[in-house]
């Protein structure tokens, strides 16, 4: 079982580094002129397209990912209701009690 981890996370970073490196080549030879007609004998044609171009033209999209996510289930709370409040006496709050008129 220890092995077949090690195989897993081998396979992962050659692949990381693989699809890096390819992502890394195409990006130089967007950049240079020069190494995509290397590459490629018709680079400079105006009917010319390849992952190359489209990619240095920004013309390359890739879908946004759907996400989708499961409703949450209904939650009912069922709370007892408080008592009743006594009512709020009379209090005459116009004036602190700490507060007199200017002398």
């Amino acid at each position: 079982m220890n092995a077949s981890k090690s195989i897993r996370r081998l396979f992962k970073a050659g692949m990381s580094l693989l699809l890096t490196a390819a992502w890394l080549w195409t990006i130089a030879l967007g950049a240079s002129a020069q190494l995509h007609s290397a590459v490629h004998a018709d680079s400079q044609a105006p009917a010319h397209q390849c992952a190359v171009t489209e990619i240095s033209h920004g013309k390359a999209d890739a879908p946004a990912p759907v996400l989708t996510a499961a409703a949450p289930p209904a939650l009912r709370l069922e709370l007892p209701l408080p008592s009743p409040l006594p009512a709020p006496q009379d209090i005459d709050l116009r004036l602190d009690p700490g507060r007199a008129p200017p002398a």
